[in-house]
């Protein structure tokens, strides 16, 4: 009972708070509970999210983003995500539900069917949209808000119009993602839904005081498991602690093939596929003890080798997670 009971309330953690600035107060609380209550909630059976790539298709192309450069699947099969569901569901396992990757998901025509049964099948579940916001027009907005989601995410890159233009690739006008974004938080308060919107900014020059009844989240760009070296602003670790997504996150491509990592763009970690096995038995094997293991001791072989150079694994605190 305690640990579903801890499980319920990570899950609603993870999608409800937010700070606003990673440097503030809030921050560094969060990240003290992350590493007090996030290291007891592992859970070594399932995982605690399951990031679902809705699409693998793309409506920019944004120059610090490696996705042209992997295989290209379309969308997820309904039946596929519903599988993964599914399965958490009978479980009874609680569980985040986060809707992104290297793809748009708003790209996929299943995404509001996808969303509705996620909450349909347990109270429990979570799910949070990361965005580019730029097809998020008014009625996508109003149809993604009454399907009752729990945190939608937009990425916004620059307060310049040209540089936003530059960084996505796109010959877009940034006041299109703008007047999107105060769409969305308006036709939030008049469906009195409680969706957390929340702006991604890359940047301390970055503003949202435009977008009043938003959050902001501050990230910097990664190197993307070492495929884009050139745009990480990252700082030189010197002591590394294992990712937390070993312990507490996996994703299914939208091919049906199961990895650790967001960031595993090749599948280079695969555990297999979705198609033919079943989450549980991918998460308790052997191939992501091994994994978990070598970030322990900080030494990869080739079965790990993308762990080597990547960055991403400073976006959380160390969680003091010392076992497989």
């Amino acid at each position: 009972m305690f640990s579903y009971l801890l499980r319920y309330l990570l899950c609603y953690y993870v999608v409800y708070h937010q700070s606003s600035s990673k440097h503030s107060r809030m921050s560094f609380f969060s990240n003290k509970v992350l590493k007090i209550f996030g290291h007891f909630g592992v859970d070594y059976d399932f995982p605690l999210q399951i990031n679902l790539e809705l699409s693998r298709s793309c409506n920019l192309k944004c120059t610090f983003c490696p996705r042209e450069q992997a295989s290209q699947y379309g969308n997820i099969d309904f039946k596929v995500a519903k599988k993964v569901i599914d399965e958490a569901t009978c479980l009874k396992k609680p569980t985040v539900f986060g809707l992104h990757m290297w793809g748009e998901p708003l790209l996929n025509p299943d995404i509001f069917k996808i969303i509705k049964y996620i909450k349909q099948s347990h109270s429990g579940h979570r799910v949070t949209l990361t965005t580019n916001g730029f097809l998020l027009n008014s009625k996508k907005s109003a149809d993604l808000l009454a399907t009752q989601i729990d945190q939608v995410i937009v990425s916004y890159h620059s307060d310049s119009s040209e540089k936003m233009k530059e960084l996505i690739g796109r010959d877009l006008e940034k006041s299109v993602l703008d007047s999107n974004i105060k769409s969305l938080i308006k036709l939030k308060s008049q469906q009195g839904v409680n969706t957390n919107i929340v702006i991604r900014t890359f940047g301390d020059d970055v503003s949202i005081n435009n977008f009043e009844g938003a959050s902001r989240e501050d990230k910097e760009y990664d190197n993307s498991a070492g495929h884009t070296p050139n745009f990480s602003r990252k700082l030189t670790v010197n002591n590394r602690w294992p990712c937390y997504r070993l312990w507490l996150t996996t994703t299914i491509a939208a091919n049906g093939d199961i990895t650790p990592c967001c960031v595993d763009l090749h599948h280079d970690l695969k555990l297999g596929n979705i198609k033919e096995t079943n989450l549980k038995t991918a998460w308790s094997g052997y191939r992501l003890k091994e994994m978990r293991q070598q970030h322990i001791q900080n030494k990869f072989s080739s079965k790990c080798d993308i762990c080597k150079g990547c960055d991403t694994w400073q976006e959380m605190a160390d969680l003091g997670i010392r076992s497989i």
